[in-house]
């Protein structure tokens, strides 16, 4: 399995889907990513995603346990914390459902 706690978000369309595809190279058909993101909205950084970004890039080869909006904290030490406050936050669970072979 593999934690994601906000790297996933950073990432633009084409390195998003290159992201997905070097964690379907590491993750066997049954693991499961833990997934926590900025939700898109105007204080989020990028931007953000939507959920229909996520289901996008894991479409094929994962499964969408669940998927929610969660409670995030900011670091203290972050230089304008009030910058990033009431950000939404995604949390998913996806399950990878083909082997590499199968599928990206």
């Amino acid at each position: 399995s593999v934690i994601d706690s906000g790297l996933y978000h950073i990432y633009d369309a084409a390195e998003g889907r290159r992201y997905v595809d070097g964690l379907a190279h590491i993750t066997e058909p049954g693991g499961h990513l833990y997934l926590f993101a900025f939700a898109d909205g105007p204080s989020a950084p990028g931007g953000g995603l939507t959920r229909e970004d996520i289901a996008s890039d894991f479409g094929q080869g994962w499964e969408m346990e669940t998927i929610d909006y969660a409670p995030g904290e900011i670091n203290q030490a972050f230089e304008h914390p009030e910058l990033l406050a009431d950000l939404k936050m995604w949390f998913a669970v996806i399950r990878r459902t083909a082997s590499n072979r199968d599928a990206r």
